[in-house]
């Protein structure tokens, strides 16, 4: 039995609508961080609408590598971790 894998978007691709989604967006920094936060750490649309800023940054308001998503927010009502690591997620983040 084959079972068919969803379409994913190639690298280029994604570096293509990044840049147009910086080019044509009202607000380019935080929809490209949205962006991101779905294809490099794999978070759901309801997840990134969900989370707050008080999850992403620690007291002194440097980022957390380390993201703790509490289960009301995520699928399967169970908490997760997603990190937030990727190359250019931080070069991004760091852009803030």
């Amino acid at each position: 039995m084959h079972i068919k894998r969803a379409k994913t978007l190639k690298p280029a691709q994604i570096r293509h609508l990044l840049r147009v989604t910086e080019a044509t967006s009202r607000h380019p920094e935080r929809d490209a961080l949205i962006l991101l936060l779905g294809f490099t750490c794999g978070m759901r649309i309801s997840e990134i609408a969900r989370i707050e800023m008080a999850n992403v940054l620690q007291p002194s308001g440097l980022i957390r590598e380390e993201v703790s998503l509490r289960a009301a927010i995520t699928k399967g009502c169970r908490q997760r971790c997603v990190y937030l690591s990727h190359r250019l997620m931080m070069r991004k983040v760091d852009t803030r």
